[in-house]
């Protein structure tokens, strides 16, 4: 099966693909579209992950700045998660520095009913799935990549 490849026209800031007519997100690089007149995609890569810095204490995550965010924990964190501006989503939130951290929303949801315990050292990585039908964050947890 061959593949069209899309054509990106901008009015600015915001990139459209003129075929599809749909947003492309701006730290999202390459989507695809089936050769088919389904509305599929073959991939979406996406340029970098937002940095978020050194965290030492209490702070916020706003996906609707971007779907993949990274922080470096130096202290004990309570991490909210906006959900201000979000439809429908998947979304990514990588953690570092081996300390301690919780998510401070009532709008999560964890797999099984219980939070996941924060690795002791390694790498975190939170996948979110969000639906605006609730506003709940689904979280699944791969922990401890060293």
């Amino acid at each position: 099966m061959g593949y069209n490849e899309p054509t990106y026209v901008s009015d600015g800031d915001t990139y459209y693909d003129s075929d599809w007519n749909r947003d492309v997100v701006d730290n999202m690089i390459a989507m695809r579209p089936y050769a088919s007149s389904d509305a599929k995609f073959e991939s979406a890569q996406y340029s970098s992950e937002i940095a978020l810095g050194d965290k030492a204490t209490d702070f916020s995550v706003n996906f609707g700045n971007g779907n993949r965010q990274f922080a470096n924990l130096t202290g004990i964190a309570d991490i909210t998660l906006l959900t201000s501006d979000l439809t429908c989503g998947n979304f990514l939130l990588r953690l570092t520095g081996g300390l301690s951290w919780s998510l401070d929303s009532d709008a999560v949801l964890y797999a099984g009913g219980t939070a996941p315990t924060p690795s002791t050292d390694g790498e975190d990585l939170l996948a979110f799935y969000f639906t605006d039908a609730d506003s709940k964050f689904r979280l699944v947890a791969s922990q401890d990549f060293e």
